[in-house]
């Protein structure tokens, strides 16, 4: 089991913004916003609704790699790393967690990679401030949850959240600023991994009578994504399956959705004249 976690810790390492928002200006025109350092908060309904909630404040980092230019077309790889220092999500005896809040993570991580591949394609505006998006998306993060004072000794598990697939959209530069509007379609993998052998945290935080549930769960589904300028909403809907026949109530019986926001502030940008 050690080894499972080593090997799953070096692959979320290298699988370096998915579908999460990055900064306009640099999605709008990567090829002059190239480097960003940015404060970034928000969250989800799950997260926020939680008693034991950790959303807090994030430090991102977006690098934008360019690839090939057309006179029609840019492509660029989106980096992205983010670490949240607070987040930490601790449980007592008696407590309970929602899975949905496992499944959509949007705040309640400490590491998070990511990496996105996209084309922008001009359009037919004759100042050429409208664009077309197709990408493929691929991120990672970690979360640790834990148990104070466990019936059963139990002490927590982390949460290894992979999500990937691919989006379309529209960006254009307005009056009020740089709009997005984007759809991503997505698979999800879940992993939980129980902090000690034959740890039972998890279990006994979901499950009122102590069965034994997976810990691989497989999701798909869609997420739609309205942003202007560093502010975005978006709403997501996923239909989850485990490796076993242990059905969660609320969660892998039907199909679930989250909705949420996050606003960007840059701290420092790079950036490289046109």
């Amino acid at each position: 089991m050690k080894k499972t976690l080593l090997i799953l810790m070096i692959f979320n390492c290298f699988a370096v913004l998915g579908q999460q928002a990055i900064p306009t200006e640099m999605l709008f025109n990567p090829r002059v916003n190239k480097f960003s350092i940015s404060g970034i908060g928000g969250g989800n309904m799950h997260e926020f609704s939680s008693s034991s909630s950790s959303a807090s404040a994030q430090i991102a980092t977006d690098f934008a790699i360019k690839l090939k230019d057309t006179d029609e077309k840019y492509r660029t790889l989106v980096t992205s790393f983010k670490y949240n220092p607070t987040s930490h999500t601790k449980f007592f005896v008696g407590d309970t967690i929602d899975m949905k809040r496992i499944a959509f993570i949007d705040n309640q991580y400490q590491i998070y990679f990511g990496a996105k591949y996209y084309a922008l394609h001009n359009s037919d505006n004759e100042d050429n401030e409208a664009r077309w998006i197709n990408s493929v998306f691929f991120d990672g993060s970690l979360s640790t949850y834990t148990i104070e004072n466990s019936l059963y000794n139990n002490k927590g598990f982390y949460n290894f959240n992979l999500l990937g697939g691919i989006q379309g959209g529209y960006t254009t530069n307005t009056d009020f600023g740089i709009i997005a509007v984007i759809l991503s379609l997505q698979g999800n993998y879940i992993n939980i991994y129980d902090l000690t052998t034959n740890d039972r945290a998890f279990d006994e935080l979901l499950s009122t009578d102590y069965n034994e549930l997976a810990r691989n769960y497989y999701g798909f589904g869609g997420k739609f994504t309205f942003q202007i300028n560093d502010f975005a909403i978006y709403l997501e809907l996923r239909r989850y399956y485990s490796d076993n026949n242990i059905v969660i109530n609320d969660f892998s019986n039907r199909a679930i959705f989250s909705i949420g926001g996050v606003a960007t502030g840059t701290i420092f940008r790079s950036k490289r004249e046109d």
